[in-house]
């Protein structure tokens, strides 16, 4: 059975990860792993991490090492080394999944076997999941859909992506030196 990886890099997010980890922990899909990594936080985000590891060993906590740059893409390149899943998802400390999030990537997956990317769209929501305020419509499907995201005619954005693993070993993932515009970049 296909295993996903989650990775999430997080920084002083104590009061966000727990619910972004409950939605990881929510997914119909059962074969994934949850890779966090921290940044070095000064607030309980370690200690929020580490009671969703006690309760669930598919969650795995880790810190950056000291001898990597600190940031986000550190924190990311370093979980997608300690990740043992087929496929890979990135995702920020603050975004959530709805539960059928993975299944429905994993679905895309099966049904297109050559396929080395699944893009999804993204929803903003205020207070609750119900609320939506924004619903993504940027990313769309062209002849010269490459073209398009580099004039940003189309986008999408890190957890929008879930790759296979195979295709992204052994290429530069995230550049460590960048401090913003990341997942552009990546």
């Amino acid at each position: 059975m296909i295993k996903v990886s989650i990775i999430i890099p997080v920084y002083n997010r104590e009061r966000l990860i727990v619910e972004t980890l409950e939605s990881v922990s929510a997914q119909t899909w059962q074969n994934w792993e949850c890779v966090v990594v921290d940044d070095g936080s000064g607030d309980g985000s370690v200690e929020a991490a580490q009671e969703f590891a006690m309760r669930d060993n598919r969650f795995k906590i880790f810190v950056r090492p000291e001898n990597r740059k600190g940031g986000g893409n550190a924190a990311r390149n370093f979980g997608f080394e300690q990740s043992t899943g087929d496929l890979v998802n990135w995702f920020d400390s603050d975004d959530l999944m709805t539960p059928d999030f993975i299944a429905q990537k994993v679905a895309c997956f099966f049904s297109h076997p050559q396929a080395d990317a699944v893009i999804s769209k993204r929803m903003v929501f205020s207070g609750s999941p119900s609320n939506i305020v924004f619903r993504e419509n940027r990313t769309k499907l062209t002849d010269t859909i490459l073209e398009d995201f580099l004039l940003i005619n189309t986008t999408w954005f890190l957890p929008d992506v879930m790759w296979r693993k195979s295709y992204l070993t052994g290429k530069l993932l995230f550049n460590e030196a960048l401090f913003s515009g990341q997942d552009r970049d990546f």
